[in-house]
């Protein structure tokens, strides 16, 4: 449980190995490049020469990646293959990126042949949707017996539009004739929200005619384009699309034939990331014509590999420890059972550097209280087996790799206490023996059923919770014993370990012996003595007396919190209810094929509902646990990501990659 120590790495090499150097720490993956205004403000602001150029070179590099993503989004989407449960990098050895990398050309024509078919479905689609909508348009109008593209003679005007369809026609009718007494006005289709009209005015007359219909909400209709009468120009419409949808579907059906190009454009991709971000490092290091400078954070732990490296390029180097007010970036080291619980701690926040990392006083725990929420041996059983099928079958990383690995413990947990509090699916054994055999086959918990006996269930959940509270209280004390702050944590730790404890043996002591009780009043109110009396200590005048009221008044803030580990009960107890309930739904029908039938659906769909809620309510709810009570007693959070200098392939994963002894 700790937090990496870091190291300020500075360096000075030739100008002639920086680019091999480079390459070399991004193998290494254990070097955080500073910017240069961080190091070095007044020398950045004289960047180094050809910085426009490299800018221009990464804006280069970042166009020929988003084509090769979207060529392989392309070939995805058409291909008709499966997409996997979980994405996973294919791994490649170095020199085999190498020997592909060698028809690089070849690769970034096979890109653009994907992308040219694509511009051209792309195209077609666009197409067949204009002549969709051209046919939308012209469908209503079949009653028409003109052209559509006819406007009009010598001698007068043809204008076709819709109005709104509660429009009162004759009524429109009169007032058309009232502007052009020679005006015709013919409803050629309706439907329920319009009314396709054909108007035919003598030229002079049409606008003054158009100025009516358009106060009733009048819109003209253009077919530019079309040519024919309706029905000729609906079947040519549809032949249009009938031949756009054939080559669609030969432009589909030829990207799903390139579908082979898709490991050498992943490769192409990701050896175009490496050169990115090669570029971009670049920018983090100051250089004269024939020399180059960088500064960086180094975990400790890897400074014996970086010697060697930069040795070998005879660069001059030096480590020093951060100095004040620098704030280095933060790598979490925890044992192998504690690893996967670091993505509780980074989902919530990294530790500031210097300060505590819980996630190795964090993990049992955490384990602990996911069981007993979900507390069904049956759903532990399930969640181990599919988590641990998965991390055999599948090549996780990152996060994913440690929640799938911390399930897995969570899954052993659940197994654990569904096993001492005699759930297996809930009654499920009983149940079905009852209804099926005639008689009852029972599993007796371990320990005993939290349905029969919730108080004992609610003791122990509180009895757990304050043990959780007082380490999260002994992380606060000690650090400010590190600090040099002993009597703050006498005083405003200690106290309340006293007030705690003794109010629990003095309230609940007589359940175990009644000797406990006096004691328990006593080491109560010398607590809150302390409390009362030291709690104003940093405080002036009245503040002095208010202050310690105050501090003793926080005692509300510790049984809210020792309260909120009676989750652990309700959650429990939802669980086997629920699990109940299924098991109950699935006896309706009785014994027989058909009660079997009904058994076997209800436990289907019941438990993997039940699973699936409280598995979530469990992981919610323990991690509240975590972040509000036991966090909020000590942590400091703020913590920068470590994000060194590394191949970000998103694939592939070269065989040969490190991580320079710092896992991530």
């Amino acid at each position: 449980m700790s937090i990496v120590k870091m190291e300020k790495l500075s360096v000075i090499g030739m100008d002639s190995v920086k680019n091999s150097l480079l390459a070399e720490l991004m193998d290494m993956e254990s070097v955080q490049l500073r910017s240069p205004s961080e190091f070095a403000p007044k020398e950045a602001e004289g960047a180094e020469e050809g910085s426009g150029q490299r800018t221009e070179k990464i804006a280069e590099l970042e166009s020929k990646i988003n084509d090769a993503e979207l060529a392989l989004t392309v070939l995805g989407k058409y291909s008709g293959a499966k997409s996997p449960l979980f994405a996973t990098r294919r791994i490649l050895h170095r020199d085999d990126l190498a020997q592909v990398m060698e028809e690089r050309r070849k690769i970034e024509g096979d890109v653009n042949t994907v992308l040219g078919i694509n511009l051209m479905l792309h195209r077609l689609r666009e197409k067949k949707n204009k002549r969709m909508t051209e046919l939308s348009a012209v469908r209503p109008w079949m009653n028409y017996d003109l052209p559509l593209e006819l406007e009009g003679t010598k001698m007068c005007d043809i204008t076709l539009g819709v109005l709104p369809s509660a429009v009162d026609m004759s009524a429109l009718t009169e007032e058309v004739l009232k502007k052009s007494e020679r005006a015709d006005l013919k409803e050629v289709n309706r439907d329920k929200d319009l009314i396709y009209v054909a108007m035919l005015t003598l030229k002079g007359e049409t606008e003054g005619a158009l100025e009516v219909l358009r106060q009733s909400g009048f819109m003209e209709s253009k077919f530019k384009g079309l040519h024919g009468k309706p029905d000729e120009c609906e079947k040519f419409l549809e032949k249009s699309i009938e031949k756009l949808d054939e080559g669609i579907s030969k432009a589909e059906k030829d990207i799903a034939a390139k579908y082979g190009y898709r490991e050498g454009i992943e490769c192409l991709h990701d050896q175009l990331v490496i050169e990115r971000d090669r570029e971009k490092a670049r920018e983090n290091l100051l250089s004269t014509r024939r020399t180059f400078s960088l500064e960086g954070w180094i975990p400790e732990v890897c400074i014996k590999k970086a010697v060697r490296v930069l040795t070998k390029y005879g660069c001059w180097f030096e480590f020093n420890d951060p100095e004040e007010g620098e704030e280095p970036p933060v790598v979490l080291k925890n044992r192998s059972m504690a690893y996967p619980f670091e993505s509780i701690t980074e989902m919530y926040s990294l530790p500031a550097y210097g300060t505590v990392d819980p996630t190795g006083i964090m993990a049992p725990f955490y384990a602990v209280f996911f069981g007993m929420m979900l507390s069904d041996a049956g759903y532990g059983i399930i969640l181990t087996l599919a988590t641990y099928i998965i991390l055999k079958k599948f090549n996780l990383e990152g996060m994913t790799y440690r929640m799938m690995k911390m399930f897995f413990y969570c899954g052993i947990s659940t197994v654990f206490w569904g096993a001492m509090f005699g759930g297996w699916f809930g009654d499920f054994v009983t149940v079905a023996s009852r209804t099926f055999l005639g008689k009852e086959i029972t599993i007796d918990p371990v320990w005993f059923n939290p349905l029969d006996d919730p108080i004992t269930l609610l003791i122990f959940s509180i009895a757990l919770g304050i043990v959780h509270l007082f380490i999260g209280m002994g992380i606060q004390a000690s650090e400010l014993i590190k600090s040099g702050h002993k009597w703050d944590a006498v005083f405003d730790i200690f106290s309340w370990y006293m007030v705690i404890t003794g109010l629990v043996m003095w309230m609940g002591g007589s359940q175990v012996s009644q000797a406990l009780v006096k004691p328990g009043m006593y080491v109560t109110i010398a607590g809150a003595a302390i409390l009362l009396l030291t709690g104003g200590r940093k405080k002036k005048g009245i503040g002095k007396i208010t202050g310690g009221l105050g501090a003793l008044y926080n005692v509300t803030s510790y049984a809210s919190d020792i309260l909120s580990y009676s989750r652990l009960l309700a959650l429990g107890l939802a669980t086997g209810v629920i699990a109940q309930v299924v098991n109950t739904v699935g006896t309706l029908a009785g014994g027989g094929v058909k009660g079997a039938i009904i058994m076997v659906l209800a436990f289907f769909i019941g438990h993997t509902f039940n699973l699936a809620i409280n598995a979530l309510g469990a992981f919610v709810h323990t991690s509240r646990l975590q972040y509000i009570e036991f966090f909020g007693k000590f942590y400091e959070d703020g913590g920068e990501e470590f994000t060194p200098l590394r191949r970000n392939t998103k694939y592939i994963k070269l065989s040969d990659d490190t991580d320079g002894g710092v896992r991530k």
